[in-house]
Formats: structure tokens, C-alpha cells, sequence
């Protein structure tokens, strides 16, 4: 059977040369087992989008062969598939759905990678912050699950508003601003920001499945989350402020 353009990694430097000289064209892993039934199903689907799109490098990684590769980035299960863009990781998703991946794929081969800094730049005095820089002082950016229990336990007698975001969703981009706004003149909530490509154990406890999702929740005094007052997916703005505001009666 071919296996179109599709690499199959051996070792984990040859993981690493293709993760690092891939320039800016997105790569494509498919972390894969034998005995996994849905890996077998989607493995001609990424045959076939690996001569459909060929701008981008598409590698699989057997697990059972590289366990130690498959255990730093945090692989538990088949088959997952993650997303690398100038030699960093830029999105991870799981699951054997052809439609999802093609969308995903299509999504991220135009994201474009944060500015490097030269060192001119790294060598200018610091400019004063204006309003706008220090509004996300107010926003609490967390990714370990300890963290966010800290979090919230120091804070048990706020609501939280917990918002799972990515760089790379638009949606989320364009609730980011108004939730930072927020997080200024509401004090009596707790505003809070998970980056699901950097907070895997965080995403899998909440069940996070698409971004930007936002959770409004009481606090128990051991640091958890009780009573969801409301949640909302997708990037609306407008029910997002009438949310607030409904909790403020």
C-alpha cells in the first residue's frame, strides 16, 4: 500500500531534524499504535492529504517504538496529532476524524509565527506600558492543574471565569480583548486563561473540545470548581457581556 508522502520516524533525531528544518511549512505528526483500530482507519486519509497538500510534511510515530518520544510530548492517546510550525508546537488535537483534520490542516498552514526579537530590538530602553498593555495584569494566565487549584483558592468567594483560548482561533482572539476589558472593572470575578495547546492536563479534566470555550463558575473553598452558572463556546461577544452582567443581578 503507499503511503503517498508520508514519513515514517525511526529514531528520535531523525523526529527532531525533520521538526527543525521544515523552515515554515506546517508538520503534520500522527502519533500511531498497530493494535489501534481508529489509527488504521485514518492512516489512507493522511495518504491521501499528504499528496493533496503538498506544502506540507506529514511524519508518523509509531508509540510502542519511540515510547520515551511519545512520553515528552505528552502522548496518551491514538491517534493524536499534533502541529508544528518553525519548529514549534502550535496546536495538538485527537481523535480519527477525517473531516476535523483536513479543517485543522487547512486552518494552520497560513498561522503565522510570533515575531522573533533581534537583538537591536532586545537592546532599546523599555517603553512605559500604556493602559492597554496592563490590562492583562488583571487576566490570570495558568497551565498546570496545581496552579489554577491555587488560583482558586485564594480567590473562593469570586465567581471564575474560566477562558480556554488559542492563538491560532480567531474566535478566541476576538473575545480575548473584551475579556481583558472586563477583567478591569468587574472585581468581583476572578478572570482566568488557559492556553490549551500549553495546559494539557487542564483541557482533559474540563473536557475542553473546541476554542474558545468559557467557563463561568463558584469557587469551593479547596480550590475547585462547583456550580456552573454558565458556559459558552464559540467566540460571541455579545453573550459573553450579557453573561456578566446577568450575574452581577
Amino acid at each position: 500500500m503507499s503511503t503517498g508522502n508520508v514519513i515514517h520516524i525511526n529514531d528520535e533525531n531523525e523526529f527532531t531534524n525533520h521538526i527543525k528544518n521544515s523552515g515554515t511549512k506546517l508538520v503534520v505528526v500522527d502519533w500511531y499504535a498497530n493494535w489501534c483500530g481508529p489509527c488504521k482507519m485514518i492512516t489512507p486519509v493522511l495518504t491521501q492529504f499528504s499528496l493533496k497538500y503538498t506544502n506540507v510534511v506529514f511524519l508518523k510515530v509509531d508509540v510502542d517504538k519511540l515510547k520515551q518520544l511519545a512520553t515528552v510530548f505528552g502522548i496518551t492517546k491514538m491517534p493524536t496529532f499534533t502541529f508544528f510550525k518553525g519548529g514549534n508546537k502550535i496546536h495538538t488535537m485527537s481523535g480519527a476524524n477525517p473531516e476535523k483534520l483536513e479543517q485543522k490542516i487547512i486552518e494552520l498552514i497560513d498561522y503565522a509565527l510570533p515575531k522573533t526579537i533581534n537583538v537591536d530590538e532586545k537592546s532599546e530602553k523599555p517603553k512605559k506600558k500604556t493602559q492597554n498593555e496592563n490590562k492583562s495584569e488583571t487576566v490570570h494566565l495558568v497551565t498546570q492543574m496545581d496552579e489554577l487549584q491555587e488560583l482558586l483558592k485564594a480567590n473562593s468567594t469570586k465567581i471564575a471565569i474560566v477562558f480556554f483560548s488559542a492563538e491560532w482561533s480567531k474566535p478566541s482572539q476576538r473575545i480575548s480583548g473584551v475579556f481583558e476589558e472586563f477583567s478591569i472593572s468587574e472585581k468581583g470575578f476572578l478572570f482566568i486563561k488557559v492556553d490549551v495547546d500549553n495546559s494539557t492536563e487542564i483541557v482533559e479534566e474540563y473536557e475542553i473540545l473546541s476554542t474558545p470555550t468559557i467557563f463561568f463558575n463558584k469557587i469551593t473553598e479547596e480550590g475547585g470548581l462547583k456550580q456552573n452558572l454558565a458556559t459558552i463556546t464559540g467566540g460571541n461577544v455579545t453573550k459573553f457581556k450579557r453573561t456578566i452582567t446577568n450575574l452581577k443581578k
